[in-house]
């Protein structure tokens, strides 16, 4: 698994932003990965109280974490740098790919 590999990830893509995904995010961003959270909605943890979301969001963008809100998954594919994700944006259905 990814917190047993002895090999830091250069770049960490993480879908979804719950409160796992953000622990995760924050451990690896500061172990130095670049890392990019990809959610489907309209704001960070979409289940926590706003203000909460905020404030995270906030703290994310002080780390240097990119967010991509309104992030909808299309697939995910191996690649030999590793995997690239394939998603639009909800609000306007432009399509987008980063690979991780």
């Amino acid at each position: 698994t990814l917190l047993h590999s002895e090999i830091l990830p250069q770049h960490l893509l993480i879908i979804g932003s719950g409160a796992i995904g953000l622990e995760v995010a924050t451990m690896y961003a500061g172990f130095g990965s670049k890392v990019t959270i990809l959610e489907a909605g309209k704001r960070l943890l979409p289940k926590a109280d706003r203000e909460i979301a905020e404030y995270m969001q906030e703290s994310l963008k002080r780390k240097n974490i990119e967010r991509r809100l309104n992030a909808r998954v299309q697939s995910l594919h191996d690649t030999a740098d590793g995997i690239t994700a394939a998603y639009t944006d909800a609000s306007d259905g432009t399509p987008y790919f980063l690979e991780g």
